[in-house]
């Protein structure tokens, strides 16, 4: 038999837990951690220290262990209270009575204890908290009381000053209204300031600021501020249900908008396989997305070809290293292996098929949310219904590439419907950039990008045309590396493709760059989130 003290199981399961949990966040990224200012290291290294000698205090760590875990080999407990059993090993608890245990060490709880909660510190405090931790100096620093202040000595302040004399010349002439960081000064008739004069008493001051506090509060008690109160009360219990709905679904971070891509593409994963890594690492669509190469692979079959396709969704959407946030991960949902009509039929009877699909239950609690937040707040400008819910159909195969727009009723809102049907690619070098262009095709209601939009060179003169005998003339072959920036892939089939050498070289991450943000711009405007 081998006995445990709970100590030392408690700190080692606790630990571990604690040590997986900050593998696995973006806490322990070492660019995070060198990102940290030194007064919020310190703020959490203070609280780790703090709360871990009070908790060590409390667990009286010269004490030896209240229970003890026994694994028992071979023989069935009879006294313990016997937990489980492995054939014929066996694990009990029973209550400590001096019996020799391995149990925690002095030495090491007192150095565990600060260590996790020091972990702790690291996963509880996010970004945001963190910059709150260090913007508290200045937030608890409260400075002088504001006091009235002379205009005259404003500008006495500002003639002092050698950098103010430009700006306070142009104030005198007329051409500016104000000093900016020189100073403060007033034009008009003289205003009422109810600040603390300069050489008012601290006192005086106080009585006057309990003054005013006291005939506003009296203020409040009269009949017409009560009734509008009554009124506003009412008002406000009226629409408790959608406020409270409207909080819940902001606390619990639920989806602002939902998106839907159908298509019949073979999944890129085993579909068992990518519901058990959404269930065990459901922000893994954040890690992958954020380190998306600038290339995506060329498809070479059906397989890969849906693994671009994701890829090219990830940049377009997800990939926060662009200019706009356009989507969250979880506002979109890819459906494989949709069979082809299956969004023309929708059109007709949308309720049959979004049961089967299994996206009528999403789709009606965005739909709930959406009209929740109208009633709790009447003067928002929300987006329309068809913004935030849309339903986008890929049909792959057909001869040539169309387009159909419709719009299907869910619960009486309108949900936009798009199917684009898109021919069968060939296989081929570049076929990664025809990949990007469906997909921004297939996101948005209409996207288009040509040559105003390109980064490439656009002038009313007859510009260098950059062609594969320009790039091949034996003079200045480096110099001529440059024109490649006016060689834009994205505006169609190029010869540059099928040259992996100048490949190698091609501004390509300065046009993708500009492809995407060009298209959540374009995104911003016609889609839109709660």
């Amino acid at each position: 038999m081998i006995s445990f003290g709970s100590k030392l199981i408690f700190w080692c399961f606790f630990a571990a837990i604690l040590a997986v949990l900050l593998v696995f966040s973006d806490s322990s990224q070492v660019e995070n951690l060198r990102e940290l200012e030194p007064l919020a290291t310190f703020a959490i290294g203070l609280m780790a220290v703090l709360v871990g000698g009070i908790v060590f205090r409390a667990t009286r760590p010269r004490n030896p262990s209240a229970y003890r875990f026994n694994v028992h080999f071979k023989k069935k407990p009879k006294e313990d209270i016997l937990l489980f059993h492995i054939g014929q090993v066996y694990f009990s608890v029973a209550r400590n009575e001096d019996d020799p245990v391995i149990d925690m060490p002095y030495w090491l709880q007192r150095l565990l204890t600060p260590a996790c909660f020091l972990m702790v510190g690291l996963l509880a405090f996010s970004h945001r908290e963190i910059g709150l931790l260090e913007k508290f100096p200045a937030q608890m620093s409260l400075g002088k009381t504001p006091t009235c202040e002379d205009p005259n000595e404003s500008m006495q302040k500002a003639e002092e000053r050698p950098e103010c004399q430009l700006v306070l010349r142009a104030f005198r002439l007329g051409y500016a209204t104000e000093l900016g960081d020189c100073g403060n000064v007033e034009t008009g008739p003289p205003k009422l300031c109810f600040l603390r004069q300069k050489d008012e008493p601290y006192l005086h001051y106080a009585s006057r600021l309990l003054a005013g506090a006291y005939h506003t509060t009296v203020s409040q008690f009269d009949q017409q501020n009560l009734d509008a109160t009554k009124a506003k009360w009412q008002q406000d219990m009226d629409r408790l249900e959608s406020i409270t709905h409207s909080k819940v679904a902001e606390a619990t971070g639920q989806a602002r908008s939902r998106h839907f891509i159908l298509s019949n593409l073979a999944p890129p994963e085993n579909p068992t396989w990518m519901k058990i890594k959404d269930v065990f690492r459901p922000s893994r669509c954040i890690d992958e997305f954020s380190i998306l190469p600038n290339r995506i692979p060329d498809p070479t079959d059906q397989a890969s070809l849906s693994q671009s396709f994701l890829m090219a969704s990830g940049h377009l959407l997800f990939d926060p290293k662009y200019r706009q946030t356009v989507s969250a991960c979880k506002e979109y949902q890819f459906l494989w292996n949709v069979s082809l009509g299956t969004c023309t039929d929708m059109i007709k009877e949308p309720l049959p098929h979004l049961v089967r699909l299994g996206i009528l239950q999403p789709i009606e609690d965005l739909l709930a949310r959406h009209r929740h937040k109208a009633l709790s707040d009447p003067l928002a400008r929300l987006p329309k219904t068809e913004q935030v819910v849309s339903i986008s159909c890929l049909e792959y195969g057909h001869t040539t590439v169309s387009a159909l727009r419709r719009t299907i009723t869910v619960n009486g809102n309108k949900v936009a419907l798009k199917v684009l049907r898109y021919p069968s690619l060939e296989f081929k070098t570049g076929d990664s950039v025809e990949v990007l262009k469906m997909v921004s095709r297939l996101a948005t209601g209409k996207f288009h990008y040509g040559k105003l939009m390109s980064r490439a060179s656009l002038s009313t003169e007859n510009p260098i045309e950059v062609t594969e005998d320009l790039m091949a003339d034996p003079y200045f072959r480096m110099t001529r590396l440059a024109f490649l920036e006016d060689l834009d892939v994205f505006l169609g089939p190029s010869w540059i493709l099928d040259r992996r050498d100048l490949l190698e070289v091609y501004p390509y991450y300065m046009h993708l760059n500009h492809f995407v943000n060009s298209f959540r711009l374009n995104y911003a405007q016609s889609r839109g989130r709660l």
